[in-house]
């Protein structure tokens, strides 16, 4: 192979970079361009799904029995009241991808991301409803608030009070 060859070729792997580049650039307007419809849409229902969510955060962590629940199994002055698929905007939702919902000690709502075996991947801290309904996906505050507005919360909660009882004998 000639020093002619080499030249030629490193121009062709050249111009092949060049492409890559270009589509991966494409590609990832692409991709922002999508995540930015998908915060715009249904952002009237998710207003209204977080506003109610919030409602029933903040009365629900100022009662005597958060206070005490805290205290005996939550986290960090948080209690974890829900799990489910991603239901971040921008997430996928495969095999391994689970979710957490907390709520602290001021109402505020914690959700943590996690993937397989490697953890937490993601953890957003809504601070009002307006944060939450930007963040989440509509699909995923749907069913928290069917989960919530149903009492599955409570059962969700009083298994994991049976729970430590039984951790204690």
């Amino acid at each position: 192979m000639a020093l002619k060859e080499i030249s030629e070729k490193i121009s062709i792997l050249e111009q092949k970079i060049k492409e890559k580049k270009e589509r991966e650039r494409e590609e990832e307007i692409k991709r922002r361009k999508a995540l930015l419809e998908e915060k715009r849409r249904f952002i009237k229902e998710r207003k209204e799904l977080s506003e109610k969510i919030f409602e029933w955060s903040r009365k629900f962590s100022q009662t005597k029995e958060f206070e005490k629940l805290v205290k005996m199994i939550g986290i960090l002055n948080s209690l974890w009241i829900y799990g489910s698929g991603w239901g971040h905007v921008g997430g996928g939702n495969g095999w391994g991808c689970h979710s957490r919902i907390y709520v602290t000690g001021n109402g505020n709502i914690i959700y943590e991301a996690y993937y397989k075996w490697m953890g937490r991947v993601k953890r957003l801290i809504f601070h009002d409803d307006e944060e939450m309904a930007q963040n989440l996906r509509k699909d995923y505050l749907e069913k928290l608030w069917k989960f919530i507005e149903s009492g599955e919360v409570y059962r969700r909660i009083e298994k994991e009070v049976n729970e430590k009882i039984k951790s204690m004998f």
